[in-house]
């Protein structure tokens, strides 16, 4: 899936969301400016069944290692363990919470949070 495939209603429900993302201290960023100023380096990734949009650039995409998915109940809200091995031979590692767009049933990050010492040894990857 690509942003381009996205109906104008669907984008319009998508700038109207912020995600608050945690890396060093609480940032409040909304999806408005990253379709307006980065829409060419935003792309989905799939997740076994699912197709996930995150804040995180195109390049990290072929760096991201998904160690753990949980899906609710209703299947509204989807929650990512993941690492993204960037080339600087550092590793990070994030939990994303993800809310259910309709009507393309697509999951998109509300809540970006950088996991600081912490392995994902314990957790078998998908």
């Amino acid at each position: 899936m690509k942003l381009s495939d996205i109906s104008p209603e669907t984008l319009e429900q998508i700038r109207a969301l912020s995600y608050d993302q945690l890396i060093e201290k609480h940032e409040l960023y909304g999806y408005e400016f990253l379709l307006e100023h980065r829409s060419t380096d935003l792309q989905f990734f799939e997740v076994g069944k699912y197709t996930v949009l995150t804040p995180h650039n195109s390049r990290d995409r072929d760096r991201t290692i998904v160690h753990q998915v949980s899906m609710s109940k209703d299947e509204r809200i989807l929650t990512l363990f993941y690492t993204v091995d960037y080339e600087e031979a550092t590793c990070a590692h994030f939990i994303a919470i993800c809310k259910l767009i309709p009507p393309e049933n697509f999951y998109i990050a509300l809540v970006l949070h950088r996991i600081y010492d912490f392995t994902f040894s314990e957790i078998t990857k998908v």
